[in-house]
């Protein structure tokens, strides 16, 4: 089953990178977060971020999180 929910989320970011959006046509960040020891992916589009995101910093923010949980 497939997971989806609304999470506060504070991470340290790992990588960064520009991707392209081909749905909306629009330019998106590419985060890959670590949070509490799990990897996030989160992309993000620019006019939502604070500055400009850089590795090694930490992101705090709300995000749609959809997945499979695996126990």
């Amino acid at each position: 089953d497939i997971i989806t929910g609304t999470y506060e989320v504070l991470g340290n970011i790992l990588s960064t990178e520009k991707a392209f959006n081909p749905e909306t046509e629009e330019w998106v960040w590419h985060l890959e977060l670590d949070v509490m020891g799990t990897g996030i992916d989160v992309y993000i589009h620019p006019d939502d971020l604070v500055g400009v995101p850089l590795k090694g910093c930490r992101f705090l923010g709300k995000v749609l999180l959809v997945g499979r949980l695996i126990l």
